[in-house]
């Protein structure tokens, strides 16, 4: 340790070091530089002893310094703090620069990147006048980076060996302002080439670390404050149910039954139907209301505001819509600590596909019966029907969500997941949403065309996929778009595919239904506006759905004759 003093006050810590890497090859690298003396030197007629002892100490130092340096004079930018050590000697070893601290400022601000080839800065100081010195390194202290920088201390005509203590106080100085590295040299002790190679080697070496040291403490930090903004995002986000967001209730701590996990808000698990990428659903049973359905939306799934709104959004929707025998009836809503709860009607434990599959098992048969596909498709263009007139775009259409009752006889839409409103055609949505291959192709097209699209529209659609899978069998779509066994990945080839396949569909096989022909060739358009809309296909001309005709479509304005949307 440095004896202390109050000679100097501390000064502030320099700004982390930027190495510059050698850009020469290891042939020429000044760790493995030769040693070999100038040609000034070596040509230089030898001094008698009478003129050694009688040379200016000062003159001795610099030849010293210059001798030391002459092999290494290309990787270093010489920062004189004295004006006056501006010597010929040192402008013949062809520095990469040499500099007065005032011609150094001129030289940065002229041109600033003229440090960008220098390796190493080295400050020669001369004397007591430690003030040069440290102006030389505050000045290196304000540039956002500079190669490592070593001071250069000579103190010409003292002999000893231990350092003095305003010497020392002037080494910590230098250390606090971002010196790499110090040599003194006092009476005639010489700056050898080897001396200041290692200086020079160790300055890297320390950087090297301390920007190790300094990336390492930076990841700790960025972890540690990302661990905190994750936590006081949570502490806000579910802060907005009940107040924010009216469609989520507030958080009730009597909902979960004395920590049985198996019971939540007095309904009791007691299968698993379905899971989801928030959470799962479950067939529970309560004393009073019997059999039900629970979608449990785990909290910790969801980490941003975005998703919050979408669940506020589908509870909303469920449970202000009004009842339809083909849309799952949703009855409350709870919020526990853990989690979101919604309550609906238990329709059966099979959605559409696995029904499908377990119906045609063993039969030899790829498509159910005729009648049983017409009944499914009447009852899925209904409740699409209800939800449109009450302005609801459901945005998932798909057999996953077409829950089929245990009798086999009833379709019902559920999970209203990506659902929304919209008040008509010209309401642009900008949510790219729904799966493959049901989506809609300029649903896809948002990835590249950010016009938005109609929702409704965009449902009439994925109908008629679903009708497809009905009157077809499963997996109808991929085969004729060549996407067997899976789509392909480009998103451009996906919505290639999926803009021609209008055409493909003019070769395709006819369906075994024949009314369902007529209304999907309507739906396979291009061009959404040209699409048939959901009245036509429940009407007289489409299937006939028991209750269309008082449907009263003519009081939606953003429902309009076929092909005139």
């Amino acid at each position: 340790m440095y004896p202390e003093s109050k000679t100097m006050a501390p000064l502030a810590p320099r700004a982390p070091i930027t190495l510059s890497k050698p850009s020469q090859p290891p042939s020429q690298c000044r760790f493995f530089a030769r040693r070999r003396t100038s040609a000034q030197a070596a040509s230089a007629p030898a001094k008698t002893a009478e003129e050694a002892s009688s040379e200016d100490p000062v003159a001795v130092s610099r030849r010293h310094v210059v001798h030391a340096l002459s092999g290494l004079a290309r990787q270093l930018c010489v920062l004189l703090a004295q004006p006056e050590m501006d010597c010929e000697e040192l402008q013949r070893l062809n520095f990469s620069c040499i500099r007065t601290r005032e011609q150094f400022v001129r030289s940065y601000h002229e041109e600033p990147e003229f440090l960008s080839e220098v390796e190493c800065v080295l400050v020669l100081n001369v004397g007591r006048a430690f003030h040069a010195a440290l102006d030389c390194f505050r000045l290196l202290d304000e540039l956002p980076s500079v190669p490592p920088s070593i001071a250069v201390l000579l103190f010409p005509g003292e002999q000893r060996t231990e350092a003095l203590e305003e010497e020392c106080e002037l080494i910590r100085n230098l250390f606090e302002l971002g010196a790499d590295d110090v040599i003194i040299l006092p009476g005639s002790q010489t700056l050898t080439r080897h001396r200041m190679q290692t200086a020079i080697l160790r300055s890297e070496l320390t950087a090297i670390k301390a920007a190790e040291v300094i990336a390492r403490e930076a990841e700790r930090v960025k972890k540690r404050q990302s661990r905190s903004l994750q936590e006081l995002s949570q502490k806000y986000l579910w802060e907005l149910p009940g107040a924010v967001l009216q469609g989520i209730p507030p958080m009730d701590d009597t909902s979960v039954d004395g920590g049985d996990s198996t019971k939540v808000g007095g309904y009791l698990l007691t299968s698993r139907l379905g899971a989801g990428s928030f959470g799962a659903v479950f067939k529970v049973g309560h004393p009073k209301h019997g059999d039900r359905a629970l979608k449990v939306l785990e909290k910790d799934s969801m980490k941003t505001v975005c998703q919050l709104f979408a669940v506020n959004r589908e509870l909303s929707i469920m449970l202000n819509i009004a009842p339809h025998p083909n849309i799952v009836q949703a009855f409350e809503a709870f919020h526990t600590p853990s989690s979101i709860a919604l309550v609906m009607e238990y329709s059966g434990e099979l959605n559409l596909r696995s029904f499908t599959l377990k119906a045609l098992k063993g039969s030899g048969e790829n498509i159910l019966p005729c009648d049983t596909v017409f009944r499914f498709c009447r009852q899925a263009a209904a409740g699409l029907a209800h939800l449109h007139y009450f302005r609801v775009c459901h945005r998932d259409l798909k057999p996953k969500n077409l829950v089929i009752s245990n009798e086999g006889t009833v379709l019902k839409l559920t999970d209203f997941g990506f659902s929304c409103l919209s008040f008509g055609p010209h309401q642009r949505l900008l949510q790219m949403c729904g799966s493959l291959p049901f989506i809609a192709p300029e649903v896809l097209s948002l990835q590249y065309d950010f016009g938005g699209y109609d929702g409704f529209a965009a449902d009439i659609w994925s109908l008629g996929v679903n009708f497809v899978e009905l009157g077809h069998g499963m997996y109808t779509i991929e085969r004729l778009l060549g996407w067997a066994p899976q789509p392909p990945l480009d998103v451009k080839q996906q919505l290639r595919d999926l803009e021609y396949f209008p055409c493909i569909w003019q070769n395709a096989a006819k369906m075994h239904v024949p009314c369902l022909q007529t209304i999907v060739d309507s739906i396979f358009v291009s061009q959404p506006a040209k699409r048939c809309t959901i009245e036509w296909i429940v009407g007289s001309e489409g299937l006939c759905v028991d209750g269309a005709d008082k449907c009263p479509f003519h009081r939606c304005s953003f429902v309009s004759p076929r092909g005139e949307r």
